[in-house]
Parts: C-alpha cells; structure tokens; sequence
C-alpha cells in the first residue's frame, strides 16, 4: 500500500512517497515531469523522509519511518494530493493530501516536503477527493463518510459544507469547472453530479451503470 511516483521516461524509476491506500493516478506532462524527477533526487537525497510526515518504503537511499497513526500530523490512508501554486512574492507552493483515516487535510511546502498545516472540520470525516478553486484559492475536499463537500478558506480556515445532495453519497473526487461550479463523483451511487454553486442546485449527470439521465446533455 503506497504512493508511488514513476518516471516513465528511461531507466522508468520509481520513488514510493508515502503510505496508504492507492486509489487514484495522474499522467504528468512533460514540465511535471521535470519538476517530478527533481523532487524524488531531492528526497532520495535525504535521510529523514517526506518533511517528517511518515512513510513507508524508500526513494534513493533514504529509509522512511513509519507513521505515527494516532497522530494528525502523519499521513493514515492518503487519497488525494493537488498542487497548489502561490504568486511569487507571496509565498511557497504547497502540496494538499488527504489523510482519511485522520479526518484531516495535510499542507505541505512543495520544495521540501515540509508540514505546514493540518485542516480539520466538524463536517470531515474520511476526507478523499481534493480540488483547488482558482478563484478564490479555497480548498475542497470530498467527505466520504458525511457524504458532503467541505470546503476550507484560501487562509485554511474552516468554512463548512460545501455540497450535498440527497443523491450524493460516499463522494470519492471532485472537479471545480471553470465557471466554479463542480462535478463531484459519488462512488455508493455510481453517479457523476454537477453542482451549481452559485445558484444552489445539484443534478446527476451519469446514473449507475454510465446511463445518463433521459432528455440530459
């Protein structure tokens, strides 16, 4: 059970970042890739892990420990990351990862690896899907267990629940539109749903088995 980065580029090594459950993958292009190469040299250049957010396996050389998983400060069950990029001058990029046996949203500092914050909120439990709003910089983040959407302030304060809908149940990822509405997948259902989050209405999009809904797009 790991993260793991490839390159798929030869000699097609790999770097195993953090522990968990894998659920998910993402295919980097080329500038990520660059980028992706040298963060693992980084990390396989090290010897205390990933900022000292536990982890399982090795990149290089370097031994991980595991995690401490009473603590909210350790990755339990990681789901998701997103990459957040902050304006020059007004601050580090970060990384988000979802910890969803912690019921918490981890923030680290994308150049070292190191935690900056831990986001936490009476509406999350079992955090999964991520996604960054361009616009106003919040974070949301899909709560499994609650079967809603949280939603966290650029400054990462706690803003309550985004989304839910009655048809919204077990949400695994979500996807913010360029219009700031979102799709957000609900695994229990089988059902992709749209919501307007400016006007306040949800409608699914896809129905079980990929039927999509009768007179819809």
């Amino acid at each position: 059970l790991a993260c793991v980065v490839f390159d798929t580029s030869p000699p097609h090594a790999s770097a195993t970042l953090a522990a968990g459950m894998p659920v998910d993958l993402e295919y980097l292009d080329s500038e990520e890739e660059e980028y992706t190469r040298h963060r693992a040299g980084q990390l396989g250049r090290s010897t205390g892990g990933v900022g000292g957010v536990g982890g399982v396996g090795d990149v290089g050389d370097a031994s991980f420990p595991s995690p401490v998983l009473s603590s909210t400060h350790h990755l339990h069950g990681p789901e998701d990351v997103a990459y957040m990029a902050v304006e020059e001058g007004l601050g580090r990029d970060k990384l988000i990862v979802s910890s969803f046996y912690n019921h918490s949203v981890l923030i680290l500092d994308a150049a070292t690896g190191q935690l900056v914050e831990v986001l936490q909120g009476p509406g999350l439990e079992g955090p999964m899907g991520l996604a960054v709003d361009s616009v106003d910089g919040s974070i949301l983040v899909t709560s499994y267990r609650s079967s809603s959407v949280c939603r966290f302030a650029a400054g990462g304060s706690y803003a309550g629940i985004a989304m839910a809908s009655k048809e919204l149940v077990g949400p695994s990822a979500v996807m913010v539109m360029d219009d700031s509405s979102a799709l957000v997948a609900s695994y229990e259902t089988s059902a992709l749903l749209l919501f307007n989050r400016t006007e306040g209405w949800a409608r699914p999009l896809v129905l079980a088995g990929g039927r999509r809904l009768a007179g819809d797009m």
